[in-house]
């Protein structure tokens, strides 16, 4: 049994590490996100971090699955932001300019 054991905690390490590597093809080497680094982010790139969550779900293990899916969030949700903070500035000129 304790063999069986230690091949599946190998598979979990082999996932963990394809994850590390997919992370580090999306940010670079540094893979430091800060809030600076996602406000540089372009709508393009926000896109594809969102894709690349999903094409790592099939290869992540049940106990990391949701740490992907709140990653996925995170970017739909920058996506959205940026999306309603444009419709607002819009929203506002066309008031401006109607008083």
């Amino acid at each position: 049994m304790r063999a069986i054991y230690g091949l599946e905690g190998f598979g979990s390490l082999i996932r963990r590490v394809h994850s590390i590597i997919t992370r580090r093809e999306r940010f670079g080497e540094g893979m430091d996100i800060t809030l600076k680094r996602i406000d540089k982010m372009t709508d393009e790139e926000l896109n594809n971090a969102v894709d690349a969550c999903f094409d790592e779900w099939p290869e992540t293990d049940e106990i990391n699955r949701p740490a992907i899916l709140l990653e996925a969030q995170f970017y739909t949700t920058e996506r959205y932001r940026r999306v309603d903070e444009k419709a607002q500035d819009q929203r506002d000129r066309v008031a401006s300019i109607s008083v």
